[in-house]
């Protein structure tokens, strides 16, 4: 459900049935994307220009982005942020517990939750808004590479590869597993890491928190080079 865009590594193309009220150009109904987040009931993808294309629910207003270039774009559950060109963090859509009351400064990442965000910035600290009943909004300090949010839980990607959670545990979603890794998935209630790859073939994934729906359990000798943690599903990109 829950998808952190880190950058604009791989191209993919979106064909959009109808015109977007919620896109750069009305006319346009194909559009060539390098990167794309899948939120609750809606989802975004930005394109080759910084524009963002966005479909599905807007009771909140999640589809309406600000008419300006992005650099990324995270779906949450009923709200979107997006940094733009400048490093500039905004979120749109849903507005209650605080979730899209973006912080002022640069940013470098963000991911948009269910009733919380966590973005990462410029000087590589992690700062989080939103519902903290669990504590899923307190950010521990610390120098990091990476952010993800889930429902009521968060993890962050360490300078030195290590991953630390926080949050609600009763999924056991905060055992973040020993070693150095590359990349950070978080979803509702689980998350997934990738090891750096030892070879072109890419690096191993290991998932953790809940599996009531077999989002941990990861195919044999996977070797995987992206990867992206839903509500109860899990998705890895090999190479």
């Amino acid at each position: 459900m829950l998808v952190l865009v880190v950058g604009l590594a791989l191209a993919l193309a979106a064909r959009m049935q109808e015109p977007l009220p919620a896109s750069p150009s009305a006319a346009v109904t194909q559009v060539a994307v390098a990167a794309v987040s899948a939120g609750g009931s809606h989802s975004c993808a930005l394109d080759f220009d910084g524009g963002i294309w966005c479909w599905g629910a807007n009771g909140e207003g999640q589809l309406n982005a600000p008419d300006r270039a992005f650099a990324l774009v995270s779906a949450g559950d009923t709200h979107t942020c997006g940094i733009d060109l400048e490093g500039v963090l905004l979120c749109w859509g849903s507005r209650e517990f605080g979730k899209a009351a973006a912080p002022a400064g640069r940013f470098l990442a963000v991911s948009a939750g269910e009733d919380h965000s966590c973005a990462l910035r410029e000087d590589r600290r992690i700062v989080c808004f939103g519902w903290d009943r669990y504590g899923q909004s307190s950010a521990p300090a610390g120098e990091w590479l990476d952010v993800g949010v889930g429902e009521d839980h968060s993890c962050g990607l360490r300078a030195d590869g290590a991953i630390r959670c926080w949050g609600d545990n009763s999924w056991n979603q905060l055992a973040s597993p020993p070693g150095a890794y590359t990349a950070l998935a978080v979803g509702d209630d689980h998350a997934c890491a990738l090891t750096e790859a030892a070879t072109a073939g890419g690096g191993v994934l290991v998932c953790w928190g809940f599996n009531q729906r077999g989002q941990l359990a990861v195919p044999a000798d996977l070797r995987a080079v992206q990867i992206s943690a839903g509500y109860d599903s899990s998705c890895a990109l090999t190479a």
